[in-house]
C-alpha cells in the first residue's frame, strides 16, 4: 500500500517491533511508522483491549495525518559492500571479526579464503555467479559463489557442495513454506534427509545418533545451510528470527536413512527417484522427540505409542497440514514390517 502511495501504519506487539521494523528495511520502506501495543493481546481481558485501541488510537491518527520522523537507516548484516577482506591476524580475529558483524552462528568458523573458496567452487555445475534464487526473510540472492563461502565457514569439505546446492534448491522451493519457517515464534527449522549411492560416500551419518554429534559430514552439511540462512537469507535471531524458544536443530539439522537396514522403500524412490540416484528432501521440523516404547511387545503396541504420541495435544501436528515425521531405527522398523502394519 504504502509502494502505492497509500499512507499506512502497522500495529504490533512488543516482541513483534523489531522483526516488523526489519522486514520494512528489507521491502525498502524503513520509515513506514510503527504503533506498538502490549503483549499479549489475544488472551487479554475485553476491558483490557479496549484501553490498549483507546490509548493508540492517537499514535495510529497520528502517524497516518502527520509526516511521521525518518527512522536512520541501519546497515543490515547483509547490505554490506565488502566482497573480500584483508585481516592481519590469524584464525581467532577472523572468528571474533566475523562474529561481531553477526556473520556466524556463535561458533568458531573456518576462514573463507579464497584458496578454500575455489576449491569449494571446484564441485559445483554452476558458475560462481550463478543465481538460484531468493532467499528470505531478507530475498537476497542466493549465488553460488555466496554459498560456497558459508559452506567454508561451516567446515564442509568440497565434496559435501553438491548435497548443500541440492538442498539451497529445496529450501528455495515455495511448497517448504521457507519464509513462515524463518519468521515464525514457532520453533521449526528445515530438516535435511539424504538418500542415495552419496550416503556411503560422503559418510553421512544413517545409524545411531544420528541427530546428534559425531559426523563431520552431518554437522557442517546442516551447519552451511544455517550460515546461509543467516548470512544470506537474513535471518537474525531476535530479529527477523523472533522464535520463542528455538531448539537444537536451528544450529544443524541433517541427517541420511539407512536404506540397507530399511524393510521398505527409501523415502526418495517412494518419491519417484531411481535407487542409484542420491537425493535430498526437505521438511520443516520441530526439535526431536524420543519415544520411549518399553513393554511394548507387538507391532501394533508399538504402532499404538507412536500414534499416541504424534496426535499429542501441544504439537505441531494439529495445526500444519505437511504431517509428521517419523524416525524409525531397525528394531521397530523391522518388527513393524514383520506384521505387516505400516
Amino acid at each position: 500500500m504504502e509502494k502505492r502511495g497509500v499512507v499506512t501504519t502497522t500495529v504490533c506487539s512488543a516482541p513483534f517491533l523489531k522483526p516488523a521494523k526489519a522486514q520494512a528495511q528489507h521491502e525498502g520502506m524503513s520509515s513506514v511508522p510503527f504503533v506498538k501495543i502490549l503483549h499479549p493481546m489475544a488472551t487479554a481481558p475485553l476491558q483490557t483491549v479496549v484501553e490498549q485501541v483507546k490509548e493508540a488510537l492517537p499514535q495510529i491518527t497520528h502517524a497516518l495525518t502527520i509526516a511521521g520522523e525518518q527512522e536512520e537507516k541501519q546497515t543490515s548484516q547483509n547490505d554490506r559492500e565488502e566482497n573480500l577482506l584483508t585481516i592481519n591476524g590469524g584464525v581467532e580475529e577472523v572468528f571474533e571479526l566475523f562474529h561481531e558483524r553477526g556473520w556466524t552462528d556463535g561458533f568458531p568458523i573456518i576462514p573463507p579464503t579464497e584458496i578454500n573458496v575455489r576449491a569449494m567452487l571446484s564441485q559445483s555445475v554452476y558458475s560462481p555467479d550463478t543465481t538460484l534464487g531468493l532467499l528470505p526473510p531478507a530475498m537476497n540472492p542466493v549465488t553460488v559463489d555466496k554459498l560456497a563461502v558459508n559452506a567454508v565457514m561451516a567446515g564442509c569439505v568440497p565434496e559435501y557442495f553438491p548435497v548443500i546446492l541440492a538442498a539451497v534448491e529445496g529450501l528455495l522451493d515455495e511448497d517448504l513454506a521457507l519464509y513462515s519457517m524463518q519468521t515464525a515464534t514457532n520453533a521449526t527449522a528445515p530438516l535435511i534427509i539424504v538418500n542415495g549411492p552419496i550416503v556411503k560416500i560422503l559418510c553421512l551419518n544413517a545409524s545411531g545418533n544420528l541427530f546428534g554429534p559425531g559426523s563431520r559430514a552431518n554437522a557442517t552439511i546442516g551447519r552451511a545451510i544455517r550460515l546461509a540462512l543467516i548470512n544470506i537469507g537474513g535471518e537474525i535471531p531476535g530479529i527477523t528470527d523472533p522464535a520463542t524458544h528455538g531448539q537444537p536443530g536451528k544450529y544443524t539439522f541433517c541427517i541420511a536413512e539407512a536404506e540397507d537396514e530399511s524393510p521398505w522403500q527409501s523415502l526418495h524412490v517412494e518419491r519417484g527417484y531411481a535407487k542409484e540416484q542420491s537425493a535430498v528432501t526437505l521438511i520443516g521440523a520441530g526439535g526431536p522427540q524420543n519415544l520411549f516404547t518399553y513393554g511394548c511387545k507387538t507391532g501394533e503396541e508399538i504402532l499404538e505409542t507412536f500414534v499416541g504420541a504424534l496426535c499429542g495435544l501441544g504439537h505441531n501436528n494439529i495445526i500444519f497440514p505437511s504431517g509428521p515425521l517419523l524416525v524409525l531405527g531397525p528394531e521397530h522398523a523391522g518388527t513393524l514390517a514383520t506384521v505387516s502394519v505400516r
